[in-house]
């Protein structure tokens, strides 16, 4: 199934991502580059799949005002990279997750 222009990622610059996010994705966080690496390395040992063929921005800034990437998994392994805001490439999406609550209940 398609996704609409209107909800998906690619294409889009760090703005243009922020107000799909805001518009579409609110129960859903931006994901550390660290979180990312661990869950597609982890899935690569377990399933024998590599996820990411292209990249992820994640939520940490760099000094030059863009975004820590993740992605391009391939036999050369999982690559991390700087990425300027203003970049609208078709092979840049933004990393995200959903937000969840715990609810422990204590028994007395």
């Amino acid at each position: 199934t398609k996704v609409p222009e209107d909800k998906h990622f690619r294409s889009k610059n760090i703005a243009a991502q922020q107000k799909v996010h805001d518009r579409h994705y609110r129960d859903y966080r931006e994901v550390k580059s660290l979180e990312l690496m661990t869950a597609v390395l982890l899935n690569d040992l377990v399933n024998k799949e590599r996820l990411l063929p292209d990249y992820l921005r994640c939520k940490e800034p760099i000094a030059s005002g863009g975004r820590v990437c993740v992605g391009n998994f391939n036999a050369n392994g999982l690559k991390v990279n700087d990425d300027n805001d203003d970049n609208d490439n078709d092979n840049v999406g933004r990393a995200l997750a959903r937000n969840f609550c715990l609810l422990f209940i204590l028994a007395s």
